[in-house]
C-alpha cells in the first residue's frame, strides 16, 4: 500500500524480475467490500489478471477459478442463483446481467450491461 498524494490508498503489484523489479504493474481486482447482512464478514479481494469471466451466484460464500474464470458465491438472499457475470474486453472488464430477478446497481444506476472503469461499485442485492 502507498499513500498518494490525495491521500488516496492505493495498492500496486510490483513487477516479477531483475528488470522491473521497482516497476508497479497494475493488476485489474475485485473486491467484495461489504455485505449489508452480514456487517462483520471480512472484505475479500480478487486478482482478475489471466482471468477471461467472472460469475455471481447466491450460495454459501465461495471463490472458484476454473482455468480462465472465478466462480463466486455469496450467501446473499437477494442475489440470484446466476446473477450475472463480468466479462473481460479489449482494455477493461464488462458487466453483463441479462436475466437476474433484482439486476444489478453501478455506481448507484439500476443496469443489466454496462462497461466498467477502475473504481466502479457494483451492488449485487444487498452485496
Amino acid at each position: 500500500m502507498r499513500r498518494v498524494a490525495s491521500d488516496t490508498i492505493t495498492s500496486v503489484s510490483l513487477g516479477r524480475g531483475a528488470a522491473d523489479d521497482a516497476v508497479p504493474v497494475s493488476v485489474p481486482q475485485l473486491i467484495v467490500a461489504f455485505d449489508c447482512d452480514r456487517p462483520l464478514t471480512a472484505p475479500a479481494r480478487h486478482l482478475l489478471d489471466g482471468l477471461d469471466l467472472v460469475t455471481f451466484a447466491r450460495g454459501p460464500r465461495a471463490a472458484t477459478r476454473r482455468g480462465r474464470s472465478l466462480a463466486l458465491s455469496l450467501p446473499d438472499a437477494r442475489m440470484s442463483s446466476a446473477h450475472g457475470r463480468l466479462v473481460a474486453e479489449a482494455g477493461g472488464w464488462s458487466l453483463d446481467d441479462p436475466s437476474s430477478k433484482n439486476g444489478c446497481v453501478v455506481n448507484g444506476v439500476l443496469t443489466r450491461k454496462q462497461r466498467l472503469g477502475d473504481g466502479d461499485v457494483i451492488e449485487l442485492g444487498h452485496t
